[in-house]
């Protein structure tokens, strides 16, 4: 069984947007020899990576990701089409894979700038602090942090952890992100490799991180609670 996914899943309308379509070979045997083709809708444009996709050999358990531009013309929620998919099994046979559909959202650009919108459901924005009051911030509170995010976040495995990169805000990150073999070392070396990066925004990476793991955990959950108690220390003077 072949899995396909988008990767983000989210758009920002009117601009071009790097996106991955990605398989995960869930079943027990390599296949090779994949190829298939994108469709979608004419207010979804594939400006790069579209075409007869040719993905090469998968064995068992492995993942293969194929880069696209995408362009939305206007808000919505569309379908976006993998036909025509085929490969060879284990034993060397030709399979066809019936169509598969995707759902590509596209966002209304944020009011009065160019930038990644930020609201997905997202803690509402205050004033941030200063970058050295920041460090200092983080220096305050490390322990706690490594401490929650052992409990609440991510940190099974390096795949759990890159799917959260899928995010929009998290998106430029994704492919430099840093792994590591124990949980815990997978922690530290994601606290550190985030505290030294920012968006093109100015907003510091390991907050926007911290937003989107609260923001998938239920509001009543206490790790939700101590998440946004984390991101108010960091953020607020």
């Amino acid at each position: 069984m072949i899995d396909v996914s988008l990767r983000p899943n989210r758009i920002i309308c009117g601009r071009e947007s790097e996106v991955q379509v990605c398989l995960v070979n869930g079943g027990a045997g390599r296949v090779s020899r994949l190829r298939f083709k994108l469709k979608g809708p004419l207010d979804v444009l594939f400006t790069r990576g579209a075409g007869t996709v040719k993905v090469g050999a998968l064995a068992a358990g492995d993942e293969r990701c194929h880069d696209l531009l995408v362009k939305g013309e206007r808000a919505g929620t569309f379908a976006v089409t993998v036909t025509d998919f085929s490969y060879r099994n284990a034993r060397g046979e030709y399979e066809e894979f019936p169509d598969q559909t995707l759902s590509l959202t596209v966002e209304e650009a944020p009011a009065g700038g160019n930038g990644p919108t930020q609201d997905f459901g997202a803690i509402s924005p205050k004033k941030m602090r200063p970058p050295d009051e920041i460090g200092r911030a983080l220096a305050a509170i490390r322990p706690r942090l490594l401490e929650v995010l052992a409990r609440c976040g991510p940190f099974e495995n390096n795949a759990t952890l890159r799917d959260q990169f899928g995010d929009p805000r998290l998106w430029p990150w994704r492919r430099a992100l840093p792994e590591r073999r124990s949980r815990q070392e997978r922690i530290e070396a994601t606290v550190s490799f985030l505290q030294e990066r920012k968006s093109s925004q100015g907003e510091w990476a390991l907050v926007l991180f911290l937003e989107v793991l609260a923001e998938r955990i239920d509001p009543g959950d206490l790790c939700r609670q101590e998440l946004e108690g984390l991101i108010e220390t960091l953020k607020t003077p």
